[in-house]
């Protein structure tokens, strides 16, 4: 597969709020409060009733008001309004929370939790901060991630053992963080990597502080490191150190917080796998660790262990990190994807990608598509064909479904009845670009002029009338 290691834009998801990033799938929610996913749905994480990948965002389906979103490694959760959670995808330890085992496909509430403000998820387990400040945990427990003094699993929620006063949480791989009110930050669950960073690497099935910690704002957990941004806008790290996700200059794992180099001013902070961004008060991005995926979107596919801007990202408001691959939200409320993209997990319509932005066929578009939006349009306004095109993508790599629906402008009047829809397709090969042509009869050819006509003398009579051009159906996409 091909992989991003610079932003491109996620096509077609505007108005977001937050945002959120698992394994290989990455979720949204908008300001209507409905919740948007893409990526790998192996296990229903996606919430939309199938297990079909999907390489651009689809609608969860029966949610409504939601406030807040949190992602574990192939489980999905959702904080409504009300203070109730839902949740849905990988259930095999118990972390969804509805007392059962059973994968979910769509969201189902999380038993007897309510009057929650926060949520967050790991990769086996899930944590809930509630209104009183206390927490509480539910999932797989084999190394004590659920802070109850015990090792055993949990379907429904128990209370984490002595911590109030919680303000923020955090979960990574089998290991969970709190930030008290007062700046101190706890921790629980595995400790192989020092990422509970009590100067250690014995696990506790119970809260104990992170050594020499203090004036802590907000707090993030990846695979098997941890972080913490202080109130003065630096930020400080401790745990697995592999890929120099820790950000101190060197490969070394701590057991004990050490100061990230070279970031300052920091606003936000997030975790990867193996890898971090730190978001500046510009809007700027940082990242660092590992990038063999291109996960840092500086370009390269160079890890890093002290901190790089991230490529052509400005006015950046949210940040987010998964298995291989970042996401963030602008101001704009637009989303923006990097990384891997094995699962369609950059949300852009494809499996595949480039180095630079792009902006390719859609889930669901309506107008012109424009293939590269940081290059000016210089097409006429008067040489822009007048009807409306919506594009959808469908499906996963091997077995992929494209069509086009075609509309007129207004809602009444009466259209040319000559129009002639043509196809035409462009496929990086090396240095150069390959073109290829679709007739009538779904075959495909090198490109030639006259270009051969998909659909010809397609009548658009009114807004209402709709002609469908079927360009591929359930092509085996997966080889290429």
């Amino acid at each position: 597969r091909n992989k991003r290691s610079t932003a491109a834009p996620i096509g077609g998801l505007t108005g977001v709020t937050a945002i959120a990033a698992g394994w290989q799938h990455a979720i949204a929610l908008t300001q209507d409060g409905n919740v948007w996913a893409w990526g790998s749905n192996r296990a229903g994480q996606l919430g939309n009733g199938s297990m079909t990948t999907q390489s651009a965002p689809v609608q969860v389906q029966g949610l409504a008001a939601v406030s807040a979103i949190a992602v574990g490694g192939e489980s999905t959760f959702a904080l409504k309004q009300d203070g109730t959670v839902w949740a849905w995808g990988m259930n095999l330890s118990g972390q969804l929370g509805d007392a059962t085992t059973a994968n979910r496909s769509l969201p189902v509430q999380v038993n007897g939790l309510t009057a929650v403000s926060a949520v967050a998820g790991g990769a086996f387990h899930a944590i809930a901060r509630k209104q009183d400040g206390t927490v509480w945990a539910w999932g797989n427990n084999a190394h004590g991630e659920l802070g109850d003094a015990s090792l055993t699993p949990r379907s429904t929620p128990a209370r984490v053992n002595g911590l109030t006063s919680v303000m923020a949480i955090a979960a990574g791989r089998s290991y969970s963080l709190a930030l008290k009110q007062d700046g101190t930050v706890w921790a629980w669950g595995r400790n192989v990597e020092g990422q509970l960073g009590d100067g250690s690497n014995t696990s506790r099935d119970a809260p104990a502080p992170v050594t020499g910690l203090s004036a802590v704002r907000a707090i993030a957990a990846g695979m098997s490191h941890s972080l913490a941004l202080k109130q003065d806008g630096t930020v400080w790290a401790w745990g697995n150190n592999d890929h120099g996700q820790l950000g101190d200059g060197t490969l070394a794992s701590r057991n004990t917080a050490v100061q990230v180099r070279g970031v300052d001013g920091v606003a936000a902070i997030a975790a990867g796998e193996a890898f971090t961004f730190a978001l500046k008060q510009d809007g700027t991005l940082r990242g660092w660790g590992r990038n063999t995926h291109g996960e840092l979107g500086d370009g390269s596919l160079s890890s890093r262990n002290t901190p790089v801007p991230v490529t052509r990202l400005t006015d950046v408001t949210g940040i987010a990190g998964g298995g291989t691959f970042g996401i963030a939200l602008r101001q704009d409320g637009s989303v923006w994807a990097w990384g891997d993209n094995v699962s369609g997990q950059l949300g852009n319509g494809t499996y595949q990608g480039e180095r630079e932005p792009v902006l390719v066929v859609n889930e669901e578009v309506d107008g012109p598509l424009d293939l590269s939006p940081e290059i000016p349009n210089t097409i006429p306004p008067e040489r822009i064909p007048p009807f409306l095109l919506r594009t959808f993508k469908l499906g996963a790599p091997s077995m992929t479904t494209l069509y086009a629906d075609l509309k007129g402008p207004t809602a009444t009047g009466s259209f040319a009845a000559a129009y002639d829809v043509y196809v035409a397709a462009g496929v990086p090969s090396g240095v150069v670009t390959l073109y290829f042509q679709l007739d009538s009869g779904n075959n495909w050819s090198a490109l030639r002029w006259p270009m051969a006509e998909f659909l010809r003398g397609v009548v658009l009579e009114s807004q209402t009338s709709t002609v469908r051009a079927h360009i591929l159906n359930g092509a085996d996409l997966s080889g290429l």
